[in-house]
């Protein structure tokens, strides 16, 4: 039979191998915690981009870099921006959406929310939404260079006149 000294010995032994073990299981679980809360915060650093830029990607600090950003990588509002400026028009959200729509992991209707999100901090940078007669149907978007000073669009510009000089080329096409 054990003395008592011995006793004591051995659950000394046993207590210290116990706090050993529950030190390196609170160290795994703190590990795992830890990066969980990372990938969290990620999450919600790419929710608020897109909530206020319509962009999906990640923000990284200067010095840092998460290998997925490429220089030659435009954003998804620098497109939007590109591609009005390029059509050299007003166009419709509707039309934009078409046109711009190349990603099948989102539907038509989140990809011109989307889109909406992208748009507004634009009008910052020179890109205004023209409401033909006050209607949300009638929106389009273009450059705030293509109006005159009565806010109006310049007929060049104009995306009703351009649809009609199209069909009135196709008719012509026809005779």
């Amino acid at each position: 039979m054990l003395d008592t000294e011995q006793t004591t010995s051995l659950l000394k032994k046993r207590l210290v191998s116990l706090r050993q073990e529950y030190e390196k299981e609170i160290h795994a679980l703190t590990d795992e915690f830890n990066q969980s809360r990372e990938a969290l915060e990620k999450s919600i650093v790419l929710i608020d981009n897109f909530i206020n830029n319509g962009e999906v990607k990640e923000q990284t600090t200067v010095g840092q870099s998460n290998g997925l950003q490429n220089r030659n990588e435009i954003s998804f509002r620098q497109k939007v921006f590109k591609h009005i400026k390029e059509r050299e028009r007003f166009v419709h959200i509707n039309e934009l959406a078409e046109e711009l729509h190349d990603d099948k992991r989102i539907s038509f209707t989140e990809f011109k929310t989307k889109l909406n999100y992208a748009l507004s901090p634009l009008k910052k940078k020179g890109v205004y939404n023209y409401k033909q007669n006050n209607s949300k149907i009638k929106s389009y978007w273009g450059l705030t260079e293509w109006l005159d000073d009565n806010k109006k669009i310049l007929e060049k510009y104009n995306p009703d006149k351009q649809e009609k000089d199209k069909k009135r080329a196709k008719q012509t096409a026809l005779l």
